[in-house]
């Protein structure tokens, strides 16, 4: 399943697509990371209990979804965002990459870097310095692959109120 498709069903409104979504997904402890795993923060996180919230992420590469709990000190809630797994059961490093644009084959087409900034709360847009210029990006574009038109745009997050206990 192609990133825009993930992306499609959550930020859609159907809630059944956003669940098929959830079930699709696998525990972070069991995503086997290769060399050149490409793991994106979806923006996206939904309860499992009144305490608890999950993440989930996507790999570009293997198109595979990834849930793993929401630590909103540890990673920052921004579609895009690039992660990594070191020495633990969950991604736990955020790379300072942010991907504005992806094509609808899952490559990955322009990127920014930018400060993470832990225990902050998340912004509705993020301030990226390119070529000297200040630019607020405030959402995620899928581009065609073949001409690089505009197909999609996608909100940076989402908090999907609707409680969905899963099996550990």
């Amino acid at each position: 399943m192609k990133y825009v498709e993930v992306a499609d069903a959550l930020y859609g409104t159907d809630v059944s697509n956003i669940l098929e979504i959830i079930h699709l997904s696998q525990q972070a402890k069991y995503f086997d990371q290769k060399i050149n795993s490409a793991v994106i923060h979806t923006g996206f996180i939904f309860p499992v209990s009144e305490t608890n919230q999950t993440a989930l992420l996507y790999d570009l590469t293997t198109e595979r979804i990834i849930r793993q709990p929401h630590y909103q000190e540890h990673i920052m809630q921004l579609n895009g965002l690039l992660l990594v797994k070191v020495n633990a059961n969950y991604f736990n490093i955020p790379i300072p990459m942010f991907f504005t644009e992806i094509k609808d084959n899952n490559e990955m087409n322009k990127h920014y870097s930018i400060e993470v900034e832990n225990r902050l709360p998340f912004k509705s847009k993020v301030r990226v310095n390119e070529k000297n210029e200040i630019l607020y990006i405030d959402n995620i574009k899928i581009i065609s692959a073949k001409d690089s038109t505009l197909i999609k745009e996608y909100p940076l997050n989402r908090t999907f109120e609707q409680l969905v206990p899963l099996e550990s």
